[in-house]
């Protein structure tokens, strides 16, 4: 995977992570956006990966929530590099992550996009 791939995973996972948050500390998402003076539908948006979050709205909304945003980020990224290495594990016997068969190329190696391969 690429990084703009893992890039794009990690962005979804601190929106997950912090919902997950608010919730366990017996707040709604609409009650952090109301005191944040954030629209709600932009903050549902964040928090379920369909738009990137702002830097400034995750902190905004740990302080609300009385949460470290770092606690938050950190998680994320063990999320992230526990994906990545399921990921991998199932790579190596020719399975992707969620179980199901892994394009490969002629030799044997894995199929890759050739979007910002470049890059890695």
């Amino acid at each position: 995977m690429n990084i703009r791939g893992r890039a794009g995973i990690f962005s979804r996972l601190v929106g997950w992570e912090l919902k997950g948050r608010i919730v366990a500390r017996g707040f709604t998402a609409k009650a952090v956006a109301e005191r944040a003076r954030r629209s709600p539908s932009a903050l549902s948006n964040w928090l379920n990966g369909h738009v990137e979050l702002p830097l400034a709205a995750l902190f905004e909304a740990c302080e609300i929530i009385g949460i470290e945003p770092g606690d938050v980020v950190d998680a994320a990224y063990d999320r992230l590099r526990a994906d990545l290495d399921c990921r991998s594990s199932a790579l190596d016997e020719g399975v992707g992550a969620r179980g199901t068969a892994t394009p490969l190329t002629s030799d044997g190696g894995e199929r890759h996009s050739t979007e910002m391969d470049s890059a890695e």
